[in-house]
């Protein structure tokens, strides 16, 4: 029974709680994205576990300085936290920025006690 029991649990509920960990949704778009070596700024979402996923050359910054790490060359990221984007577009027009929406990742951030909505960008694919 206590077999059963761990097999449900690895297989069915620690899948689901993707929501609770936002990290490990942002680093599966880095493995998908076809890029060996991603660049990530992160603006408004500052969790630790995410450097540790998404890799320790990982920008914790606010919203001009994503769309400035966007601005320096492909296989480029920024994660942007729901309340900083309009932030970062007007960064990013003022750039003369190419670059495309990839997704949103709806979760709650642990850490801040609150929901979070990020949307993920990356550099130089499409003028926005």
């Amino acid at each position: 029974a206590s077999l059963l029991l761990s097999a449900a649990l690895f297989g069915l509920v620690v899948p689901s709680l993707t929501p609770v960990f936002p990290s490990m949704a942002l680093a599966k778009q880095l493995r998908e994205s076809g890029c060996s070596e991603p660049l990530v700024a992160s603006s408004g979402y500052h969790e630790p576990s995410l450097v540790f996923l998404a890799g320790t050359a990982t920008r914790l910054t606010d919203a001009a300085g994503a769309a400035d790490v966007l601005a320096g060359g492909d296989c480029r990221f920024a994660f942007v936290e729901l309340r900083q984007e309009r932030s970062f577009g007007q960064r990013a027009d003022a750039l003369g920025l190419l670059y495309a929406p990839v997704s949103r990742i709806e979760a709650f951030n642990l850490g801040a006690g609150r929901s979070a909505i990020i949307a993920v960008f990356r550099s130089g694919v499409v003028a926005r």
